[in-house]
């Protein structure tokens, strides 16, 4: 059998397609001291047994422009809590901040006041439109609880949902529910959502959706073995099940129920926060990602009732067992496989099309590891959206800000356990503009053990991630970790309704890289720098500097409507815009269809009008404020 570095240095990865390579502007440039071929065992505690998610060939480049550290945007930090206990999430980032439409915001994290953590639980502030609230002494739960995200109906009612400590529920679930927003008493509940499994369940995510915005879908991992009292569960070490509630929480008609084809006859565990959820409308979305199975996405266009599933990106190796050869080829020789991290974000645009992230890694095992051993070195943010299709590409990464040609990185905290670029988080405007902040190591830094800072980061794109960055003579991604040369900024959450005037992201910093949780393999903490230390929760604003798309120059004489009559679905032609706002009126001039930023592939734009009645309608196109109006007609042959 070969050696681990013999394999690694003379054959640097063994793929399904093409290799990584540098994007124009991007810079992914090669660490100094060969980081990038650098492998390290893989030690998160929660997943060490337990993964999911990876790659069949190398993701491509999408063309990024001017990449650069900003220092011109409107940036405010407001300090509202701290925490003892740094590891707000495993894996993929939670929903963390909610933007309630009325001017309002409400923000929570993973808290804890003591060193023990015995206290933990969930840490609330409130944003009434002018400023933030006193920050909180105790979490909201009864019971020491951890890992919470949030939500708010339509109906009123605000949802905070947690986990509570291993073995002392039998649920593992703590919902808590009030209505006004903002104020007054929480009801909590451990016995809603009881878990079918008796080791309990961990790690929730819930979503607001449906089209009256009182739909909340969640999901949620059985607890695994490697956390007793955890058990298998319908013969996996891990399954994710999901719940529905119709009426914003009060009541909920799907329990813990099995989703369609990630059973145990296709996949032997998921890990903890490998998942990440979405809704907009009736549309839902479900990615799971990690190290060692496929990147899968199900999909639901009917509230939750039905799902399809779709792989993103295939781990070539079926069942994977820790420990196992990564001999993808049965040759006795073991292969280095692309894959993401775990750390996968998702989002269903206005059009119903959903985008997925996910940091970018390889694994590999010859043996020597108990599980198997991943690359710190490796740089790169993975990108896909059902319209492109394809593999998952590089949008973006830790970037060479110096201009030298590589990163000037001396150490790497390891209980990250990713590479140089992690931690995605998205959100949308009203204009259909994506935004995503993401976590990036920064050249040049040191924390207090010699380990190199990473900061969190802003991108966006207004072709629905056809293009990445700067536009309109902006500067490329927003850097809006405090800069003092001393801070480490992660675990980002962006709120997913973005607003007009700012956007709003809650992140967590410290001085030290890395977190204090996660132990090792002789159960010491990977990065000591972290034990002991407070931990300041940052709300950041900043200056929301991205418009509605460019106004659409044709007159209604050069667009072109076929068929007319139609049974519901129309081709538009002769738009010179990559989306636009549609409205469709009735013949009494009544709006009874409308998409924001809808979005037009070529010169051409699909309209699906079959839900409409038979009649007259007609169809406005309208970007910056110059408007297309065209008669359609729906007529239905039965």
């Amino acid at each position: 059998m070969k050696k681990l570095f013999t394999i690694i240095l003379l054959v640097p990865l063994i793929s399904f397609g093409q290799s990584i390579q540098t994007a124009p502007n991007l810079k992914l440039a090669k660490p100094k001291s060969n980081w990038n071929n650098r492998a390290l065992p893989y030690f998160k505690t929660v997943m060490s047994d337990a993964e999911p998610a990876a790659a069949i060939s190398s993701p491509g480049i999408r063309p990024v422009r001017e990449v650069q550290q900003s220092g011109v945007r409107d940036i405010t930090s407001t300090e509202i809590g701290i925490s003892t206990y740094d590891l707000q999430t495993n894996n993929a980032i939670y929903p963390r901040i909610f933007n309630n439409g009325d001017g309002t915001y409400s923000a929570l994290w993973t808290m804890s006041k003591n060193s023990s953590w015995s206290d933990r639980g969930t840490g609330y502030n409130y944003f009434d439109g002018n400023s933030w609230g006193v920050e909180p002494s105790l979490r909201l739960e009864g019971e020491r609880c951890g890992f919470t995200n949030i939500c708010y109906a339509a109906n009123g009612n605000e949802l905070v949902m947690s986990h509570t400590a291993v073995g002392t529920n039998p649920s593992g679930i703590s919902l808590l529910l009030r209505s006004p927003k903002g104020t007054g008493a929480w009801t909590e509940s451990t016995t809603t959502l009881p878990s079918p499994s008796p080791g309990g369940v961990l790690w929730s995510r819930m979503v607001r959706g449906g089209t009256d915005n009182n739909t909340i879908h969640m999901i949620v991992l059985t607890q695994p073995t490697a956390n007793p009292p955890g058990t298998i569960y319908k013969g996996q070490d891990g399954a994710l099940l999901y719940s529905r509630s119709l009426d914003g929480g009060n009541t909920w008609d799907k329990i813990m129920v099995d989703l369609p084809g990630i059973d145990s006859s296709d996949y032997k565990r998921f890990g903890g926060d490998t998942y990440a959820i979405d809704a907009n409308g009736s549309t839902v979305a479900i990615v799971i990602g990690g190290f060692v199975n496929d990147w899968i996405l199900l999909k639901s266009t009917d509230n939750g009732d039905t799902w399809t599933k779709t792989i993103i990106w295939e781990f070539p190796i079926k069942f994977y067992e820790n420990g196992q050869l990564s001999d993808y080829n049965e040759d006795g020789v073991p292969d280095t496989i692309e894959t993401n991290d775990g750390s996968v974000a998702v989002l269903v645009d206005e059009n119903s099309v959903v985008h997925a992230w996910a940091g970018y890694n390889r694994m590999f095992n010859d043996g020597t590891a108990t599980g198997f051993y991943y690359f710190p070195g490796l740089n790169g943010l993975m990108y896909w959206n059902e319209d492109i299709g394809g593999d998952p590409t590089i949008i973006t990464g830790a970037t060479d800000l110096d201009g030298s040609g590589q990163l000037e990185i001396t150490n790497l905290a390891s209980s990250y356990g990713c590479g140089l670029c992690s931690f995605p988080s998205a959100g949308e405007d009203q204009y259909g503009n994506i935004y995503l902040s993401y976590w990036a190591i920064v050249e040049n830094t040191e924390d207090p053990s010699g380990n190199a800072l990473g900061h969190s980061y802003l991108i966006y794109t207004r072709d629905k991630g056809e293009t990445w960055s700067s536009f309109d003579g902006q500067s490329g991604p927003v850097d809006f970790t405090t800069d003092d040369g001393v801070t480490e900024g992660c675990f980002s959450s962006i709120v997913r309704n973005v607003a007009d005037d700012n956007i709003y992201i809650v992140s967590m910093e410290d001085a030290c890289a890395g977190q204090g949780v996660t132990t090792g393999s002789d159960g010491n903490v990977l990065d000591p720098c972290n034990t002991g230390q407070t931990n300041i929760i940052v709300v950041k604003a900043i200056g929301n500097f991205i418009t509605a798309v460019p106004s659409i120059n044709h007159p209604v004489a050069d667009v072109k409507v076929y068929p007319v009559p139609s049974q519901g679905i129309f081709t538009i032609e002769g738009i010179d815009r990559s989306a636009v706002d549609v409205t469709v009126t009735n013949s009494l001039g009544q709006i009874v269809h409308r998409i924001a930023q809808h979005r037009v592939n070529g010169a051409q734009l699909q309209l699906d009008l079959t839900a409409l009645s038979d009649g007259f309608y007609t169809v406005t196109l309208e970007s910056n404020g110059v408007a297309i109006a065209t008669p359609v007609t729906v007529y239905k042959q039965n």
